[in-house]
């Protein structure tokens, strides 16, 4: 309303939000293939990789077999033979409308064979410890791509250790937890293809070992306060040195191969807004690491303070409370009772709250 008139109008200032995302493959190009193992026939199909060329884009040079020039989607494997001479490839087209398989000496290398449309095992001549790279693509001339799946056979098995990249089941690389009464539970995944054995490991920002996390998760909530790394590790056998408080850097495997993961997930765990945050001057813990025995030290006010203990799974495995004045110490005598592991202290009275991690060896 101005100068007498009427106007009535209606603005959409922020506007409709767009999300684009990149829905090609993780081995849309050649320097991304995935691995593949050799297996024994008796394990094709059963141990066979699922793939999905329909969002791929062209990465490659023209395939021998099909159209000069023609819009490939084709995505990537890689395999060593081993010390096998002949190997056989089995195909299940799966989806695809249309399909093809190369195999080449390497990325932008040689191609050794291309087949359009191939039916039944494909058998392949190699030489002994070579890798190849195996390329699946659809013509969009003739068709779309989709879901199918690969199974690599030969006389001698391999064994393959892919440590992938690591993120949680939301897809983030880095986590902030906010410390309070509720459960922070974080899952962790892997893009490792391999079918050896994969194990997440916990560590703190100087990659000490803090934990294995069984079954790729944890409550973060029962952690002490701190940034903590979660790796991803590809192995065959059983970790050697991946006990807590040993650098994650030196750990091995009993098996043939490990690999750890590209990156690693930050985890970073602090005590929520609104509570008062006690200075770790005020408290301390030693011996640390330790046999289970270990003495607090108070320099706060007067204040009827609880501890407790919490395992690495967030379970409290002791819990007690007492009148504290400024200097007191405090022995708590739990040798015996606490198996070798990293446990999670927390304090709590009417000043404020704290958290230390606590070895024991």
């Amino acid at each position: 309303m101005q100068g007498g008139g009427l106007i009535c109008g209606s603005l959409d200032v922020v506007g409709a939000a767009i999300t684009v995302n990149d829905c090609a493959p993780a081995n849309d190009d050649c320097v991304n293939a995935f691995p593949l193992a050799v297996n024994l026939a008796s394990n094709c199909p059963a141990l066979a990789t699922a793939g999905n060329n329909f969002y791929a884009t062209t990465d490659g040079a023209d395939a021998g077999c099909d159209d000069p020039g023609a819009d490939l989607l084709d995505v990537w494997y890689t395999f060593n033979a081993g010390a096998n001479t002949t190997v056989a490839i089995n195909f299940d087209a799966g989806t695809m409308e249309d399909w093809a398989l190369s195999i080449l000496d390497g990325c932008a290398g040689n191609e050794l064979l291309c087949l359009i449309q191939p039916a039944g095992p494909i058998d392949f001549a190699t030489d002994p410890e070579t890798d190849y790279i195996v390329r699946i693509h659809s013509n969009l001339t003739y068709g779309n791509g989709g879901e199918f799946s690969i199974c690599i056979t030969g006389d001698v098995p391999t064994v393959i250790c892919d440590g992938g990249s690591v993120q949680t089941s939301d897809g983030f690389f880095s986590v902030d937890v906010c410390q309070d009464a509720f459960a922070d539970v974080i899952d962790f995944a892997t893009t490792s293809a391999a079918a050896e054995n994969y194990t997440f490991l916990l560590t703190d920002d100087s990659n000490i070992i803090v934990a294995q996390l069984a079954g790729g998760s944890l409550d973060f909530n029962s952690a002490a306060l701190g940034v903590y790394h979660v790796w991803g590790i590809s192995h065959n056998g059983d970790l050697v040195g991946a006990d807590p408080g040993l650098l994650a850097t030196e750990v091995t495997s009993s098996g043939t191969c490990i690999d750890f993961s590209d990156n690693f997930v930050e985890v970073n765990v602090e005590i929520c807004f609104g509570l008062t945050e006690v200075s770790n001057v005020a408290w301390s813990i030693f011996p640390n690491p330790t046999n289970g025995d270990f003495t607090l030290t108070y320099s706060g006010p007067d204040a009827f303070t609880t501890l407790e203990v919490l395992d690495m799974e967030g379970r409290m495995v002791h819990r007690q409370s007492s009148s504290m004045s400024n200097g007191q110490k405090l022995v708590v005598g739990l040798s015996g009772s606490l198996a070798m592991g990293v446990y999670t202290v927390r304090l709590s009275n009417a000043v404020g709250n704290g958290a230390f991690r606590l070895v024991v060896r």
